[in-house]
């Protein structure tokens, strides 16, 4: 047995967390992976404002934001389809997320914009996940 003085003293601050959220004590296998469900279209419309707002707050060259804006339009509108499907709210932001990574805007504005695109790609699913690679 392991007494409390020989046990890790850890801490973690996670802060908000958003999406497929799983908190556990010890390890977790997850087989099959997260997945879209509709219900999660709400929580990603939530975090397309979160994104446009940080847009337009920041002091972006004015290509370049009118070309974000329009990206985060174009999943807004995706996202509020009767049946939304991931990979079709996905494409913009992919595109959205290599134009600000490769631009510079996404290291600059740092959490302004990584909060809410891993917030998007974690509850888009599978169709999310490169958006989380490209920001990793």
């Amino acid at each position: 047995m392991v007494s409390e003085t020989q046990q890790p003293n850890a801490v973690f601050n996670i802060g908000s967390q958003q999406g497929n959220v799983s908190n556990v004590a010890g390890n977790m296998t997850v087989y099959g992976g997260q997945h879209w469900s509709e219900d999660s279209a709400p929580a990603v419309r939530e975090e397309l404002e979160r994104l446009r707002s940080a847009i337009r707050s920041l002091d972006l060259d004015p290509t370049l934001k009118a070309t974000a804006t329009r990206l985060v339009e174009e999943a807004d509108g995706q996202a509020h389809q009767a049946q939304p499907a991931p990979e079709r709210i996905g494409r913009p932001i992919e595109k959205l997320t290599r134009l600000l990574k490769e631009s510079g805007a996404l290291i600059a504005a740092g959490a302004a914009l990584i909060n809410p695109l891993q917030g998007i790609g974690s509850l888009l699913g599978a169709t999310g996940q490169i958006i989380i690679r490209m920001i990793g």
